[in-house]
């Protein structure tokens, strides 16, 4: 079912079921969710969650395709109502919802008011974002740089302990770089780098992120990943890295990454997070490199 809403559609408010609960109320409790923040993964986590005390739901989706933006909360079931939102002349996403059994009309036009508070907040998150990115990407490789790891790791730990799943870490290291980059000099050692963003990104699913921490360290956030499917991706980046065929003229005679793989727990912090991967990525290096290590 595909709707597209605009944001001078204003569905009736009184179409949401408040059974004891007072409609000004909720609508002051949703637009104060989404008003707590500009973050684009807290401003629809909060309206998932509030979302699910006035529709019964079990997933939600967003999408922007323009910028390569989804994001998936919930779970997915047979049926769904999918809207196109717009504000203004800006598209400002797609969004999924997902459940059981089929949405009835009085549903869905509780889910369009729903979604007409949430269009400015929307619009206003994606804004910030892109302000913020401008100042958050590794001038050389493209990918977030070390602020924007620190940004994103402290979401997706809210995020893991809010929905209760875990997320893991993934720290990747160019085998022996130093050395190559001494021999074959910066040029060729920014190509490699390069190289290795250009394998670890070919390498992931949609929804994980890739930052450079520093020198030739990358790092991957696998938000809602358990510890066998992070080891799963570590493993295809390790695999992807191996089997590539350097061009010639490079003068190395291939790549190698060593990674370090650490889970979430709910008593986890971010230091402890990063020390179990870090300390992972050590155990990696040292037992001969070009191996993935994980870390619980």
């Amino acid at each position: 079912m595909m709707h597209t809403l605009a944001d001078s559609e204003t569905p009736f408010l009184a179409a949401i079921p408040t059974g004891a609960r007072d409609l000004n109320e909720f609508r002051f409790k949703l637009a104060d969710a989404l008003q707590s923040s500009l973050d684009l993964h807290e401003v629809l986590a909060n309206f998932f969650q509030t979302m699910r005390g006035v529709i019964r739901c079990s997933g939600m989706e967003y999408r922007l395709p323009t910028k390569t933006l989804h994001l998936a909360l919930g779970t997915r079931r047979a049926h769904s109502a999918h809207y196109t939102l717009r504000r203004g002349d800006l598209a400002v996403g797609e969004m999924t919802f997902f459940r059981g059994s089929k949405f009835s009309d009085q549903e869905l036009g509780s889910l369009e008011a729903l979604l007409a508070l949430l269009m400015l907040p929307l619009r206003n998150a994606l804004l910030y974002r892109d302000a913020l990115e401008s100042s958050m990407r590794d001038s050389l490789t493209g990918v977030g740089n070390r602020t924007a790891l620190e940004v994103t790791l402290q979401r997706e730990l809210k995020l893991s302990l809010r929905h209760r799943r875990p997320m893991s870490l993934l720290i990747a290291d160019v085998d022996n770089f130093k050395q190559m980059n001494d021999r074959l000099g910066h040029a060729m050692g920014d190509r490699l780098l390069l190289l290795a963003v250009s394998l670890i990104k070919g390498a992931l699913r949609e929804t994980d992120q890739v930052f450079r921490y520093g020198g030739d360290e990358f790092v991957v956030v696998l938000g809602n990943t358990g510890g066998e499917e992070a080891a799963a991706v570590a493993e295809r980046i390790r695999r992807a890295a191996a089997d590539c065929v350097l061009p010639e003229g490079t003068g190395a005679a291939g790549i190698t990454l060593s990674i370090g793989v650490g889970t979430s727990t709910p008593e986890d912090s971010r230091d402890s997070l990063f020390k179990r991967a870090d300390e992972a990525l050590y155990k990696a290096k040292s037992a001969g490199r070009n191996q993935v290590v994980r870390q619980d």
